[in-house]
């Protein structure tokens, strides 16, 4: 047997080859035998409709008639209103409707439930997008189930309707591979509305709004702590995908708010304008070092306004080093 000298003081990232030709990688934890990205079984759904559905004033479950791909056993054409989570994970959720030409005002209602839980309601005009875009850890036997009605019984959910859901990691530990363990955290503001005024002001998350928070492979560290509730902590070098959505009240004037995302205190990522009762929505990827921190900063210049509690939302997910 050949024994294993690894190098001392190791780097996150740094790779060493043994003696039998096995390469090894440090997660700035332990040594992990790399494993090559073909090596790691693609596990997700996507369904859609192929026609448009004509919806009633009751709200209905959306059967999906086509399934475009489905690698874990997700979809069964004898429920096709529902999606079953094959697995414990983190898992991303893409949901995208578009509504027919007919109806009135916000005479559409969506929304996208999770085993009798709300992950996502939205009332839509005729011949309009609604999007629910986020990562959650789900668990093995949940159920996911699109509902739709339109007020006038004359609407229709349009052929192109998507859902999508692709696992994303597994929780600390449980990864059939090494390095496939899911890292990020997700924050959805449900402590109540911030007040905005002319100086800008970094949103405090409290613990409650945390909805999940762990940083596999890096020592226990969290992006996310009471000890500094306007941060999110990059604690490994690497690349993250940054998803938000903020939704602004009903004061101001337009292009009052500002929404800024900072890189440690200073340095600005991103930046929007917004009016009342507007949306911002990030969905990006950018490479961080280790200690860098982010926040989300808004202002009003009215001085005036707020923004939205549970409508907004911060997610962190590291894709890789």
């Amino acid at each position: 047997m050949t024994s294993l000298s690894f190098p001392s003081n190791p780097t996150n990232g740094q790779q060493y080859t043994d003696l039998n030709g096995k390469v090894w990688t440090f997660d700035g934890v332990k040594w992990n035998i790399s494993t090559t990205q073909s090596s790691r079984q693609f596990t997700g759904v996507k369904v859609s409709l192929a026609s448009d559905l004509q919806l009633v004033t009751n709200e209905t479950a959306v059967s999906f008639d086509t399934e475009e791909f489905d690698v874990g056993n997700f979809f069964n054409v004898s429920t096709p209103t529902q999606i079953v989570i094959p697995r414990t994970g983190y898992y991303r959720v893409n949901l995208v409707v578009q509504t027919g030409t007919e109806g009135d005002g916000t005479s559409y209602v969506v929304r996208l439930d999770r085993s009798g839980v709300d992950l996502f309601s939205s009332e839509l005009a005729a011949n309009q997008s609604g999007k629910y875009d986020n990562n959650l850890l789900l668990n093995y036997g949940e159920i996911l189930t699109l509902y739709a009605s339109e007020n006038n019984s004359v609407g229709s959910l349009v052929a192109g309707t998507i859902l999508e859901i692709q696992l994303i990691g597994y929780t600390f530990g449980g990864a059939i591979t090494p390095g496939f363990e899911f890292s990020g955290v997700n924050a959805i503001l449900l402590s109540g509305d911030v007040s905005t005024t002319s100086t800008p002001a970094a949103i405090t998350w409290a613990s409650g709004d945390i909805n999940y928070n762990i940083n596999a492979n890096a020592a226990g560290n969290v992006y996310w702590s009471n000890l500094n509730p306007t941060r999110f902590t990059i604690s490994t070098t690497g690349y993250y995908k940054l998803q938000a959505n903020v939704l602004t009240g009903t004061d101001g004037s337009d292009d009052s708010y500002v929404i800024d995302l900072r890189k440690n205190g200073g340095t600005t990522v991103e930046s929007g304008s917004l009016g009342p009762l507007d949306t911002l929505e990030l969905d990006e990827t950018y490479y961080f070092t280790s200690t860098d921190y982010l926040e989300l900063y808004v202002s009003n210049t009215d001085s005036v306004g707020s923004i939205s509690s549970t409508d907004t939302t911060f997610t962190v997910t590291r894709l890789g080093v």
